[in-house]
C-alpha cells in the first residue's frame, strides 16, 4: 500500500499516479478484509473491493463507503445480492460473465434491480480473447445491445504471469477501450 501511494511519474510537467487500489479478499475473513480495505482507503483516492462472498463484500464496504468503491463483482453466482449492496452503499458494480451474451443478460438483471453506475468484465483468460470480447462490448453497445453500453475493466494478469506479457496486455486493452486495468503490481 505504501508501496502504491508513493509511486508517482513527472511526464511533460504532468504528475501521473496510478488512482484506485485493488483489495482482494482470499481468505473470506470479514475482519481481516476489513482491516486491509481501510488501510488502503487511506492511501488510496479510489478503491476497487475484490469478493465473491456478499458478507465478506459487505465488511469491506462498511469499512470505506465514504469512498464509494467499486464492488467487484457480480456474477452469475451472486449477482442479485451484490445488486443490493451496491444500492444499499450507492457504489459502483462490476459485472463478470464467463462469455459476452452472458455478460449482457447479467447486466440486464442488475439494472432490472436499480442498478445503473456498472463495469463490464468479460471475464478473458486470454490476450486474444480480451481483445475479442473489448471489441465486440463496443461494437455491440453502438449496434443493438444497449446493456453492454457501460465502461469495462481488464485484467492483465489473468492473461499472463510474466510482467511484459501483462503489460503489453495492458496497453491492449487501453487501446481497445477498457476504462480501468488492473495491474498486479506497480512498477517503475
Amino acid at each position: 500500500i505504501a508501496a502504491f501511494a508513493a509511486h508517482r511519474y513527472d511526464r511533460v510537467g504532468m504528475v501521473l499516479a496510478a488512482e484506485l487500489i485493488a483489495v482482494q479478499s482470499t481468505t473470506g475473513a470479514k475482519e481481516k478484509f476489513a482491516g486491509l480495505v481501510k488501510k488502503a482507503a487511506e492511501k488510496a483516492e479510489g478503491l476497487i473491493l475484490m469478493a465473491d462472498d456478499p458478507g465478506v463484500m459487505e465488511a469491506g464496504l462498511s469499512a470505506a463507503a465514504e469512498k464509494r468503491p467499486l464492488i467487484y463483482a457480480a456474477g452469475p453466482a451472486n449477482a442479485g445480492a451484490m445488486a443490493d449492496l451496491a444500492l444499499k452503499y450507492h457504489c459502483p458494480l462490476a459485472v463478470t460473465a464467463p462469455d459476452v451474451p452472458t455478460l449482457a443478460a447479467l447486466v440486464e438483471t442488475v439494472t432490472a434491480q436499480g442498478v445503473t453506475d456498472i463495469v463490464l468484465d468479460s471475464g478473458a483468460p486470454s490476450v486474444a480473447r480480451m481483445l475479442a470480447d473489448q471489441t465486440a462490448i463496443r461494437r455491440l453497445a453502438l449496434k443493438r445491445e444497449k446493456s453492454l453500453g457501460f465502461p469495462t475493466i481488464a485484467f492483465p494478469a489473468r492473461t499472463a504471469t510474466d510482467f511484459m506479457p501483462q503489460m503489453l496486455a495492458a496497453n491492449l486493452a487501453v487501446a481497445k477501450y477498457a476504462g480501468i486495468v488492473v495491474l498486479p503490481d506497480i512498477r517503475g
